[in-house]
């Protein structure tokens, strides 16, 4: 029960309040429905006899078929009844169009609290309550009250809101986009952007995913989900609230505090989400993310045969904080030999009215060699020396030449269209206006630095780097058990000396570390609690005497160097030379330790200053305690991002007596993940992952590229002299809300029966029990007698399945910590 893929691709489908009377929403959900042919479809209302050509059923009980998918219909006191007896049906999931009482937020509250009682007693999947439905083109599935039928595509559309979903929808398919989803989630009782995201991680039709999100219920779960796919496709998403009194109105609207704007921005960039902020640029954005190409960098060159134009598309780069590429010597004197005498002699290149198609593309031909370039924006004015279309033609044929993005500005409007649908066949970005353009180029940039971010997983500290840090856990849990606020100025001094943070000379009272006589600039650091991402970090530069603020940026502890360092240049900060950068990002480094280390911090306050010597001071500190915090389960509570799980480093020796390192993978793993696959032997191969599989680079990316919060792999690296290899692995994929993981091990061939299968399947048990677990399971081939002696020898069963398959599992009693 409680099958996310046979609800979304169902061959059985009850719908519940099923009625054909002309204009209303239950005759536009049936004939939607029933339109595609294919499946089975069972009217169910009590008051009718049939509806259509279909015979009613008074009650879902009533039908001996199972279903995969019930629609619900119905006046608000009978949803829950209603609710109740598809789960006891054995229904696999209800989509509940119907929104329940809109009374008062707490009537509201607690009818989707039963909503959720009741699905999680019978493990059934729900959407909504008040979805507006959902729609699977590829499969013809349209379970929705609306008019649209929106053709086969790329693009998966996702929205928290029915009305705006709707809107977007129908702007969609009037502009001939095509999806292969369009969901609307209503309340997300269960059902949330996560469980989606998930779904459309394995779905092919998919290539970029579109949310129109107001507030997510789990953030860990969210971002997990969301780095999953965007390491291989894009997320766009526009959310409301931008601004304190837009936020105000949105909290309103869904009737609970939500997280703020500036923790959404630094959650959606950690995970490689694109956001936009005008629906205007919505669509485009998820259009433009999938081009052939994204820029290394922000250098732009533009080549344009306006130079009015061209200083618009500067403007417009510098607002969006772009950068015009410089020329190399060798590129100016080969647009010196092209360009007529009075040209500009920079970038942009103002080509003049006068040019021809042969200019155009000799010049943008040198732009595209230069290495100083990192893409190409190409602006056409109408002009009689210049056929629109035959141009675009040249242009694409060059595209394909280079592994550099270009984006093409044809203005004119009817003049220049045979040009704009020769871009779109290409699969090029073009625009009418050179604002849009420069906007699409800057939200290549930015997705391209997401995704850089996206594989960035600071460790946990381990061994010799560990603080100490048990008696100022006991400290400050003595602190919330005596209902304190704050701890005291020589507490707070040892908790930063503890973490390498250097006191200030006036720092007072207690014991501290001298300091320069002379503090050159002065930042603030500040760790905050989120609604919904739990701790932030807030980086504040402040200059004048009134401490005017000059940079701001927010972002997700723990952080490593290269996270530390893209928050200071949000933050805009400016080192006076190279040691104070490192002493910054090694300060901000050591405070998000902290952080992460302490869920029982509620907030910590830095004044800090940068000292003649380059170092890095805290001048004031104040630490707030949470004095709601349990201990619980869950090691990281108050992170939204899990660290890399450097518990799970250890040493080991083969039978053999070489000695190997057992850790967790991670992305850098790439090359000797390779090399590992592809020495294997096809039988090796085949018993692992059940066919002999091509090894690409996508496919690695997916091996390599570890969410720890939601799966491990532990691999065996051997050194032989300076070279490492990785020798063998094991993995757990922890299922979502089913209290199940599935296991997986790969011993290459040089390396079996030395103990490494037996030590592999052990050490993922061990973690199953750290994530709290009932328990664990493999999928083996039947002919794989190895496999199935060491499970069994390990104390799992075994159950024979058809296909030539055998599961087996282990129930679990967890350990206390995830």
């Amino acid at each position: 029960m409680g099958d996310l893929k046979k609800m979304l691709n169902p061959e059985t489908i009850a719908f519940i309040g099923a009625d054909d009377l002309e204009g209303t929403i239950e005759r536009s959900i049936l004939d939607n429905l029933i339109a595609p042919g294919g499946r089975q479809i069972f009217a169910v209302n009590k008051d009718r006899e049939k509806v259509l050509h279909l015979d009613c059923h008074h009650s879902i009980s009533d039908i001996n078929t199972p279903i995969d998918l019930a629609v619900i219909v119905a006046p608000d006191e009978l949803i829950i009844d209603i609710t109740e007896e598809c789960g006891k049906k054995g229904v696999e999931g209800v989509l509940i169009i119907s929104a329940g009482p809109q009374t008062s937020i707490e009537e509201r509250r607690k009818f989707e609290h039963r909503i959720w009682e009741i699905r999680k007693r019978y493990g059934m999947r729900v959407i909504g309550p008040g979805s507006n439905g959902i729609i699977l083109p590829y499969t013809g599935l349209n379970a929705t009250f609306l008019k649209a039928n929106p053709a086969p595509g790329g693009t998966a559309f996702i929205s928290q809101s029915g009305t705006m979903g709707n809107a977007m929808l129908y702007w969609g398919v009037a502009n001939h986009i095509g999806f292969s989803m369009f969901a609307s989630l209503g309340s997300m009782v269960d059902v949330d952007f996560a469980d989606l995201i998930d779904f459309l991680q394995e779905d092919y039709y998919t290539r970029s995913i579109m949310l129109y999100l107001e507030h997510i219920r789990d953030a860990k779960k969210f971002l997990s989900a969301s780095r999953c796919f965007a390491r291989n496709k894009p997320i766009v998403v526009l959310k409301p609230g931008r601004f304190p009194q837009s936020t105000e109105t949105l909290c309103s609207h869904i009737g609970r505090e939500t997280g703020s704007d500036m923790a959404y921005n630094a959650a959606f960039r950690r995970v490689g989400i694109v956001r936009a902020k005008e629906t205007e640029d919505f669509f485009d954005t998820a259009r433009v993310l999938v081009s052939r190409t994204l820029p290394r960098g922000p250098r732009l060159a533009v080549v344009t045969n306006s130079g009015g134009i061209g200083i618009i598309v500067s403007d417009t780069l510098a607002e969006q904080r772009g950068q015009l590429a410089g020329f190399s010597e060798e590129s100016m004197e080969n647009l010196g030999r092209i360009m007529p005498p009075y040209w500009n002699r920079g970038n942009p290149v103002d080509l003049s009215g006068d040019a021809n198609i042969e200019r155009y593309l000799e010049v943008i031909n040198i732009c595209l060699k230069d290495k100083g370039v990192d893409g190409l924006l190409v602006v056409y004015a109408p002009s009689s020396h210049c056929d629109p279309g035959e141009l675009a033609k040249g242009v694409e044929e060059l595209s394909l030449k280079t592994a550099k993005p270009l984006v093409a500005v044809w203005m004119g409007g009817q003049y220049s269209q045979e040009g704009i649908k020769v871009f779109q066949g290409a699969n090029i970005p073009v625009y009418e206006t050179p604002e849009d353009a420069v906007r699409a180029y800057m939200y290549m940039l930015n997705y391209k630095r997401s995704i850089e971010l996206l594989n960035e997983i600071p460790e946990e500290l381990s061994g010799d780097e560990m603080r100490l840090t048990h008696h100022l856990r006991a400290i400050v849990r003595n602190a919330v058990k005596e209902g304190k606020e704050t701890l005291t100025a020589e507490v707070t001094a040892g908790f930063l000396k503890n973490y390498g943070i250097n006191l200030f000379k006036n720092y007072a009272p207690g014991e501290s570390t001298a300091g320069p006589e002379r503090p050159l600039d002065e930042w603030a650091l500040r760790s905050m609690r989120d609604a919904d991402f739990g701790a932030l970090i807030l980086f504040i530069s402040m200059a004048g005497e009134k401490g005017r603020r000059t940079g701001f940026a927010v972002g997700l502890p723990p952080l490593n160097q290269v996270l530390a360092k893209h928050v200071m240049e949000e933050a805009e900060f400016q080192g006076a030379n190279p040691s104070v950068v490192r002493h910054m990002e090694e300060f901000l480094i050591n405070f998000s330790q902290l952080i992460a280390d302490f869920p029982e911090i509620a907030e910590i306050e830095i004044e800090s200053v940068v000292g003649a010597d380059d170092r890095v001071y805290a001048k004031n500190a104040l630490i707030q305690v949470d004095k709601k915090y349990r201990k619980g389960r869950v090691q990281y509570p108050h992170l939204a991002i899990m660290p890399y799980p450097t518990r799970y480093i250890m040493p080991w020796r083969i039978r053999d007596g070489r000695d190997v390192l057992l850790r967790p993978l991670r992305a850098e793993d790439e090359p000797m993940a390779r090399e590992m696959l592809s020495s294997l032997s096809e039988e090796t191969l085949r018993v692992r992952f059940f066919v002999v599989m091509e090894i690409t680079h996508k496919m690695l990316m997916q091996f390599c590229n570890i969410d720890y919060d939601r799966e491990i792999a532990i691999v065996a690296e051997l050194k032989e002299g300076d070279k490492k290899r990785i020798i063998g692995g094991g993995r757990i994929i922890v299922e979502p809300d089913s209290g199940k993981g599935q296991f997986a091990l790969l011993v290459h061939d040089e390396f079996q029966k030395q103990g490494l299968g037996e030590k592999f399947l052990d050490i993922t048990i061990g973690i199953a029990q750290d994530k709290g677990l009932q328990e664990i399971y493999g999928i083996v081939l039947s002919e794989n007698d190895k496999m199935l002696g060491l499970s069994r020898k390990m104390g799992f069963t075994s159950t024979r399945l058809p296909d030539g398959i055998t599961r087996v599992s282990l129930e679990l009693d967890s350990e206390e910590t995830v």
